[in-house]
């Protein structure tokens, strides 16, 4: 999967898989997943990878049904060129398939930074780069989030280890946020940082 999107802006895209398993119809029946398997290097992942959505055959495919995830990815400040990330789709029967999502950001001149509307109470992962890891533990990151009003909601934002991905998650909370514009800013533990705006909605 090839994205190409500007620099500061998020870069949108949709992981779709196909499984005769599937059965739209009753998703739980037969339990799949999305997983990532390699992080980018230069940005962060931020989207629910339970957050599924089955369509049957006819809409996506001619005749098997589809899973799909919408996930955002946000590069640091400035950073221009490549990143990659894989992400994989498995079923409970040892079933599995894998997307290679190669990532190009270019400059673009005058363009606004990545937004992300949710409404108050979600909550939202963020998949940031390996190198968070030792910096985090180290203690050499700090996220904010910050509102209209200037104040800072650090609370908002919990840090996760993930086992199966071997790294660490970022969970940004909205339930205890007004609803409103926030700018968030997460450093990927490379020396660089990926900001976007959050919209709360009541």
């Amino acid at each position: 999967l090839y994205l190409s999107g500007c620099g500061g802006e998020g870069i949108d895209f949709e992981i779709a898989a196909t499984d005769i398993w599937l059965n739209p119809g009753n998703p739980n029946e037969i339990p799949f997943e999305f997983t990532i398997d390699s992080l980018p290097v230069h940005g962060v992942i931020l989207g629910d990878l339970a957050d599924v959505t089955y369509a049957p055959h006819g809409r996506t495919t001619k005749e098997i049904e589809s899973a799909s995830i919408g996930l955002l990815y946000v590069p640091a400040e400035g950073f221009t060129g490549r990143d990659a990330a894989m992400i994989r789709f498995s079923d409970p029967f040892g079933g599995s398939s894998t997307a290679l999502v190669d990532i190009a950001v270019v400059g673009c001149e005058g363009r606004g930074s990545a937004t992300v509307c949710l409404h108050r109470g979600s909550i939202l992962p963020i998949y940031v780069p390996a190198a968070f890891t030792g910096a985090y533990e180290s203690g050499d990151v700090a996220w904010a989030l910050i509102g209209e009003d200037g104040l800072s909601y650090p609370d908002a934002i919990s840090v996760a280890w993930d086992e199966r991905l071997g790294a660490y998650v970022l969970m940004l909370d909205t339930g205890g946020l007004e609803p409103g514009v926030y700018e968030v800013k997460i450093p990927l533990g490379t020396g660089g940082v990926a900001r976007f705006s959050l919209e709360v909605e009541g």
